[in-house]
């Protein structure tokens, strides 16, 4: 009886065990969802952060407790409150997306997605100025929106401005009229890219993709 016993102890250990090792093998984290999209921590990014902290206060938080509590804690205090927020996506990333014993949780990943993830649409949204527009969005628009901003094309400052993607190093300002569509459809193109770094993407969308006059 005994040696059954502690055959059944053995068999139950082993069982633990592979249980454990098997959570551990399939836990999926929220990381390896937004890892290559999230905002950084550099100063670089700071308004970013507290355009997504304005972000946030203005919506609902239901159902999260310490996003609620940065959202009343810093209310009127946005540097504080994006500090807090990333603070907060910080954290998250480590959080369990879905493991062998629990499912997606799905509204966790999209408010990680909502708010520690900022595409160049919104980056650029941020940067507007009284009397700017915001080029490619989905607005309705014709070539003069465009005109000022392709025809820096030819005498592009790629050392200061960034490096011109392919399909716009040849355009001519003498061909505006039957190319400016190219630049539009560019602007549209990467609205929805993550703003991860002040790369070649966001240096010419910058420049190209707001209008100023």
């Amino acid at each position: 009886m005994t040696g059954k016993l502690l055959f059944g102890l053995g068999g139950a250990g082993t069982l633990s065990g592979a249980g454990i090792g098997t959570y551990l093998y399939t836990k999926d984290s929220i990381w390896n969802h937004v890892k290559d999209r999230v905002l950084g921590n550099g100063s670089e990014f700071n308004d970013s952060w507290k355009f997504k902290f304005n972000q946030m206060k203005g919506e609902s938080q239901d159902g999260f407790p310490e996003l609620e509590k940065i959202k009343k804690q810093y209310s009127s205090d946005e540097t504080r409150g994006g500090e807090a927020l990333k603070h907060w996506c910080s954290k998250a990333y480590s959080y369990t997306y879905k493991s062998a014993f629990s499912s997606e949780d799905k509204s966790l990943l999209q408010k990680i997605e909502k708010y520690c993830i900022q595409s160049l649409g919104e980056k650029f949204t941020s940067l507007l100025q009284n009397g700017h527009k915001l080029l490619g969005n989905g607005t309705s628009e014709s070539q003069t929106d465009y005109d000022t901003n392709y025809k820096k094309i030819e005498t592009y400052a790629t050392s200061k401005e960034g490096t011109l993607p392919e399909e716009l190093k040849s355009l001519k300002t003498s061909e505006i009229t039957a190319k400016w569509s190219i630049l539009q459809g560019w602007c549209r193109g990467i609205q929805s890219i993550p703003f991860t770094k002040e790369g070649d993407t966001f240096k010419v969308g910058k420049e190209l993709c707001i209008k100023t006059n």
